[in-house]
Order: structure tokens, then sequence, then C-alpha cells
């Protein structure tokens, strides 16, 4: 007893009223340890491409039930969605809305299309971008550039010579939409006639 009330004393509380109470080592309380969550490597690698942006929780919840195609869309629509949307949503909501099932635009124009790959970074896809807008941008353009691909180069030098006159003679309202123009081929016909017009014009 002694011992104890010794040790009381050099350890004495400033509040008489609350038991002094020695425990044994195996009945002290342990402190809680959280394990840090483990995430799959390709998860992790595309929250850092991220910027680690966003709760990386919350968006693992989301990513794990994507589709093997769907991860490879992400792969792909990432890196120009990132570079030219000049708002970027956090990674959960990118997930969790399907953003990489959508066009990237810059500056007004499509980038990027997920559904045909299209990219502007390729010379054809340039070029039937400018062929796009100058016919007055009508039509679906996925459909239309699909029929543009299906043009020889001969072909296409024609129907851009064509699409010259025809967009400035023939009014909007008259045209057909532009993947109908390729596909029946507009571009073939009447081509000394729509010069014809086009000189009275001036």
């Amino acid at each position: 007893m002694g011992c104890y009330t010794d040790f009381k004393e050099r350890f004495s509380m400033k509040n008489d009223d609350i038991p002094f109470v020695l425990m044994d080592s195996d009945d002290a309380p342990t402190q809680k340890k959280h394990k840090m969550e483990e995430y799959p490597g390709e998860f992790d690698r595309l929250f850092l491409r991220y910027g680690r942006y966003g709760t990386k929780k919350l968006a693992y919840k989301y990513w794990k039930f994507l589709s093997d195609k769907d991860k490879t869309m992400i792969n792909e629509h990432l890196p120009i969605y990132m570079k030219c949307e000049s708002y970027i949503k956090k990674l959960e909501n990118y997930l969790r809305d399907r953003v990489f099932e959508n066009p990237v635009f810059q500056d007004g124009k499509i980038v990027f299309d997920p559904e045909s790959r299209l990219q502007i970074y390729t010379g054809d896809w340039s070029r039937f971008q400018i062929i796009w807008d100058y016919y007055g941008g009508l039509g679906d353009i996925r459909r239309a550039f699909k029929e543009w691909q299906l043009l020889t180069a001969e072909q296409k030098v024609l129907a851009m010579r064509h699409i010259s006159f025809y967009s400035i003679v023939v009014n909007d309202r008259e045209k057909p939409f532009f993947e109908d123009y390729l596909h029946q081929g507009f571009w073939r016909t009447g081509q000394d006639e729509l010069e014809e017009k086009f000189a009275r014009c001036f």
C-alpha cells in the first residue's frame, strides 16, 4: 500500500474527486490505427494524371464500375480534355457524368470526338473542318466526315472547288445537309452553271 501512496503523492491530481486508478498494460486503451485505403495501380495513375484534382475515395467509387472500353476512352479523351478545356471538372464528376463520352471543344470548334475519334491534329480533319465551316455547318459533322473520308484525293479537290461556288450561290435554306451533299454527289454536277451564277453575283 505504501508504494501506491508514494506514487499518488508524486503524481498528485488537481481534482481529488477523480479517482486515480492504476491499470495493467493489457487493460490500457489502445490507439486506433487508421489503415490507408489501397487503390489499384491503374486508378492511382489516373488520379496522378488528373493532377489529384478531386476526392480520391469518391472518384474511385465511380471508377470501379467502369468497363474496359470506358477506361480506354478515358485514356484517349483525358489528355486533350485537360489541355483544351478551360473548365475542368473534379475527377469524381468527370467519371460520374461520363464526360469522356463528350466531344472536346476549343475556340468553339470540336478538337476531339470520342465517337468517331476525330482529331484536329490530323491533316484530313483540318481540311474537312475548313470545308465544313465554309458550307455553313449544316448536318451531322460525324456522318459528314465519314462521307468525306470515302472520297479520293482527286474527288476532294473537285468537291472543294464546287463548294467554293455552291456555298455562295445557293441559299442555306436550299442546301441539303453536308453529309447528303457528299453522299449524293452534288459536287459532281453543275459546276459551269454555278460559276456563271457566281459571276452574275458581282
